[in-house]
């Protein structure tokens, strides 16, 4: 199974789309169960992810393959190796794991800072120590990644990638990873749930897209498919893709999520691939 469960909602409500707020521990349990059932192996968080963590490691994770991601490095931090130890040591802890399948940095930009040296040495550290096998980067937009992969070759990048944000395809960014070893994992499939939302459902600052929402609608309805099956498609069918990471709100929501990834035909999206920053990357969208 090519699907990896994210996380985030077990540790907080996340996600325009997501009405019911953080999963309860009892169903996240239920969720994990299932998911393994599934095929699922591989499990994405976060240290920033409020409590998802510690959640996973009660549940417990022998068995799962888990990617977490550093936060952002404080400016005041002298230490760089000791910063970044702690905050692995103390996620080891909370999820109860001797090793991580996969570290990512969740502000890659600070491998390019003053302490950019430092902090590329920390990396191998981790590494060397076997606190992390895999190491990487969350990445919002492919056009850092000249810079990155000059200072720091990655083992793993995951990215956005959906109908309408294509660009890392596009700007051929995905066959030059993968043609280096790197493993790249898509995220934001749904787009925070924008993509499988009802039109009623939207907020109003997507109206300035309706045109292209409206083209997405239709090539949906000529699949003869739901959105939720035609935008996980889309991603599982694009090759040099190892993984696409998907979040759910509930136990419900994953049995629906595993059965539309069932490979079905879909039709050709390349028109509805944007540049545009205000749709396609959700840290701008101006919610009121």
């Amino acid at each position: 199974m090519r699907l990896s469960l994210g996380t985030a909602q077990f540790g907080s409500a996340y996600g325009i789309a997501n009405s019911s707020g953080q999963i309860p521990y009892a169903e996240a349990e239920q969720i994990l169960a299932y998911a393994r059932r599934s095929g699922i192996d591989v499990l994405d968080t976060a240290i920033v992810y409020g409590e998802s963590e510690t959640v996973l490691g009660r549940i417990g994770m022998q068995g799962w393959k888990l990617i977490t991601k550093l936060p952002p490095l404080d400016e005041e931090v002298t230490d760089v190796e000791s910063w970044m130890f702690q905050h692995v040591d103390a996620a080891l802890s909370r999820l109860r794991i001797d090793g991580l399948y996969g570290l990512l940095l969740h502000r890659p930009e600070d491998m390019l800072g003053r302490n950019g040296a430092a902090y590329r040495r920390a990396l191998e550290g981790l590494r060397e120590t076997g606190r992390v096998r895999l190491l990487g980067y969350s990445i919002y937009s492919p056009e850092m990644l000249e810079e990155l992969t000059a200072q720091f070759w990655p083992d793993i990048v995951q990215t956005p990638y959906n109908v309408f944000d294509q660009r890392i395809r596009t700007s051929g960014w995905l066959e030059r990873l993968t043609k280096g070893g790197c493993r790249v994992h898509a995220r934001s499939v749904f787009l925070q749930g924008l993509l499988v939302m009802e039109a009623t459902r939207r907020p109003a600052y997507f109206q300035k897209w309706k045109i292209p929402l409206g083209r997405w609608k239709m090539l949906v309805e000529s699949a003869q498919a739901s959105p939720l099956q035609v935008a996980v498609n889309f991603a599982l069918q694009q090759e040099g893709l190892e993984r696409v990471v998907v979040g759910i709100d509930s136990l419900s929501q994953l049995t629906e999520l595993v059965a539309a990834a069932q490979k079905i035909a879909i039709p050709d999206l390349a028109e509805l691939a944007s540049e545009d920053p205000r749709l396609i990357e959700p840290f701008r969208w101006e919610m009121k």
